[in-house]
């Protein structure tokens, strides 16, 4: 089992910013605070302490054509959280094709500008059963 500060299975927003500094519209810089920023070195990784792998998101399950079925997550992260600018609305969609393909859909809007690189975290094991 993984401990609790890995992301094995997470969602995750704004990557990893160097040095905890972005620009914004080519003219704002924003230094992230130190309280609310995961470093790893100068860097900050994946939104903050209290990222998104770290809340809860409102779920809803969704059964489309043919019975292909998709559950849609959302977040709404309120303007400055974690010290990023603006309110933040996003919204996943998971969604098994017939053809067994697994799909990520990610959508976002926000109400100022902010860096927004969503992405996932989680592993499969394809394999099969482990054996031990």
């Amino acid at each position: 089992m993984a401990d609790a500060d890995s992301l094995l299975v997470a969602l995750c927003a704004a990557g990893r910013i160097e040095r905890a500094v972005f620009c914004l519209d080519g003219k704002t810089t924003v230094q992230l605070p130190e309280s609310d920023a995961v470093f790893i070195g100068p860097n900050c990784l994946h939104g903050g302490t209290q990222g998104f792998d770290k809340v809860v998101w409102e779920g809803e399950e969704k059964l489309g054509n043919g019975g292909i079925a998709s559950v849609r997550l959302t977040h709404v992260s309120p303007a400055g959280d974690q010290g990023f600018p603006g309110e933040l609305t996003v919204a996943v969609t998971y969604t098994i094709t017939d053809g067994d393909e697994l799909v990520i859909d990610y959508q976002a809007t926000t109400t100022q500008a902010t860096p927004v690189s969503l992405t996932n975290h989680s592993y499969f094991n394809l394999a099969g059963a482990c054996e031990s």
